[in-house]
């Protein structure tokens, strides 16, 4: 079995294990901005093993984010969680996040670009690639953070819209706040290579509805009507569908507020149906697991409130 160790004692561009790994046939790897730090050798061996796999899900392959080899700040900015397969080390799903700046506002984390290979799509994979990025974030953002997700998949604005708050667009908020207008606005003119971005495509600003941001040509393109990519949550599933464009080529632009508490308390309640008298031993297992993670996560941001980092890190050494 793999030794479970804390995030906090890790360097922050290294492989990060996680308490995790126990929990689902995958090993985890986690980098924060490796970019900074590796060698250009070591970059473009991670970016080629990315983009050999990526090809399973995106064809042709887009040149951008973690997948380019044109640009040698590639990884400079990204938050990267890669699953391999234990036993061949193959790569079967990632995540890349990117950290971008907005004025008067901080660090905003854009969710950005997942691949998982289609042999296990609907496993949960991606509930994990994403708590993986949230395990890191969180404790380093303990009054919370912004963060941004452009897509034309209703399940992913859903799962984002259920464990963040101040969301928009989303049924209770109507219209945007300053600070919406104000990150979006950075985000698709600043920022447009983060998102992939064609020449035409523009921000409604009513609807913060991203117009012919994927061209029938591109490989990012999908069928936002599909039946595999709907959320359990119908009506705010509806919702969102209602917001694009039937034929697909459109995104929603989703501007949220991580908030640490919040997150907490869904992923805990995420995980509450393993209590059923029906659950395997295995599933009980990974329910105290991943319970214990969550009320030490929510230790560690009030810790972290009052400058006691070693004190956390004592902690989680020690019980996790």
């Amino acid at each position: 079995m793999k030794t479970i160790t804390s995030l906090c004692t890790h360097s922050p561009h290294s492989p990060v294990p996680s308490r995790f790994d126990t929990m689902l046939a995958y090993d985890f790897e986690l980098y924060n901005r490796p970019g900074l730090v590796w060698s250009e050798d070591r970059i473009r061996s991670m970016i080629l093993s990315l983009r050999n796999f990526a090809i399973c899900c995106l064809n042709p392959l887009p040149d951008y984010q973690c997948l380019t080899l044109s640009d040698p700040a590639a990884l400079d900015d990204k938050l990267l969680v890669i699953a391999r397969d234990p036993g061949t080390k193959e790569i079967v799903a990632f995540t890349s996040a990117v950290y971008y700046e907005v004025p008067d506002v901080g660090t905003v984390l854009h969710t950005g670009l997942t691949c998982v290979s289609p042999t296990t799509r609907r496993s949960g994979l991606t509930v994990y690639l994403f708590m993986h990025i949230f395990q890191y974030v969180v404790p380093r953002h303990p009054k919370g953070l912004w963060m941004t997700t452009l897509a034309e998949v209703p399940s992913s604005l859903v799962s984002v819209y259920q464990i963040t708050t101040n969301v928009f667009p989303s049924p209770e908020i109507t219209s945007p706040s300053p600070i919406h207008l104000r990150i979006a606005s950075t985000l698709t003119s600043k920022y447009r290579h983060i998102i992939h971005a064609p020449p035409d495509a523009y921000l409604d600003t009513s609807k913060f509805l991203f117009r012919d941001s994927r061209p029938p040509n591109s490989a990012l393109r999908t069928n936002p009507h599909d039946p595999a990519l709907q959320h359990r949550n119908k009506l705010v599933n509806d919702f969102y569908l209602s917001l694009m464009n039937k034929d697909g080529g459109d995104d929603v632009l989703q501007v949220a507020f991580l908030d640490p508490t919040r997150a907490c308390l869904v992923g805990m309640s995420r995980f509450s149906t393993l209590k059923s008298p029906n659950c395997l031993p295995g599933e009980i297992s990974k329910f105290c697991k991943y319970s214990a993670f969550l009320m030490f996560l929510q230790l560690e941001i009030v810790l972290h409130k009052f400058g006691l980092e070693r004190l956390c890190k004592y902690l989680r050494s020690y019980f996790l």
